[in-house]
């Protein structure tokens, strides 16, 4: 049986910065990274703007590249399944049962769904959950859209042939990045684009993109990665219209129920409003 003084579940930011962290402060003792992704990512080019405000930037590495960086942290692709807090043992999928002194649990947030379970309700966040969605929209002319962070913001620019109603709880769209003044401007911009779709052409991107296992597919990568700069792009999501595209806007709104249409309650269908 394996055995490190730190074992750390998570190949992210946090977990990765953690094992740079332990490292540093433990010089002598051996840490273990696990991470589902041969991708990790790591923070670069530290600037101390002021007393609590950082730029940096993130670069994703090969997990075996970032071993090589750090001689006292080993680096395992794999996926855990249990942990025993009272033997001090992390189990994988692999068939490993890896032994600690102490672990750190950095495998990141869950979605907060505003309806669990329900089949009609999806939350996005990782390469799975689009693909999900991707899967879905194909036969919808209709979607909500309830949130205003980068994701909800990118997803309502780059959805095609479907009428989208956005949600959001703010006064001005993408109130996370963007002050009101800005905020107009680029709702002028979603919404002069109308009902009728315009063709346009994608420009050259000029940031150094990753592939896993060979693929130049983000599609093909494994599932509960976290999305990141240009997920859309090789993404169809694309709904039943074959030109059409419709945004509106719900100001200082949140949704208080998700509830069967009555008229198809009445004829036993599944549409929900």
């Amino acid at each position: 049986m394996e055995s490190y003084a730190f074992v750390i579940v998570g190949g992210g930011i946090a977990g990765v910065s953690c094992a740079e962290g332990l490292a540093f402060l433990c010089p002598d003792k051996q840490i273990l990274l696990l991470t589902a992704s041969p991708l990790v990512k790591a923070v670069t080019d530290i600037v101390h703007l002021s007393k609590t405000l950082f730029d940096f930037d993130v670069k994703e590495l090969r997990a075996q590249q970032f071993a090589d960086l750090h001689p006292t942290i080993s680096v395992i692709e794999d996926t855990v399944t249990s942990i025993n807090t009272e033997g001090h043992t992390v189990s994988t999928t692999g068939g490993k049962c890896i032994k600690y002194d102490k672990i750190c649990i950095c495998t990141g947030g869950r979605p907060k769904l505003i309806a669990e379970g329900n089949p009609f309700v999806l939350g996005l966040r990782d390469t799975e959950s689009v693909k999900e969605f991707q899967s879905r929209i194909q036969d919808a002319r209709r979607i909500v859209v309830v949130g205003n962070g980068g994701i909800a913001t990118e997803l309502v620019h780059e959805v095609e042939g479907v009428e989208i109603i956005w949600a959001i709880k703010d006064k001005h769209i993408s109130a996370t990045f963007v002050d009101p003044g800005a905020a107009e401007f680029f709702q002028a911009q979603l919404l002069k684009r109308g009902d009728k779709m315009t063709s346009q052409t994608s420009s050259p991107v000029k940031r150094l993109k990753y592939t896993v296992d060979g693929s130049s597919d983000v599609k093909d990568a494994p599932t509960g990665a976290a999305l990141g700069p240009d997920w859309h792009a090789t993404f169809n999501i694309h709904g039943i219209h074959a030109d059409m595209r419709k945004v509106t806007v719900e100001y200082e709104t949140e949704v208080k129920e998700i509830r069967p249409r009555a008229d198809s309650r009445d004829s036993g269908g599944e549409s929900w409003a």
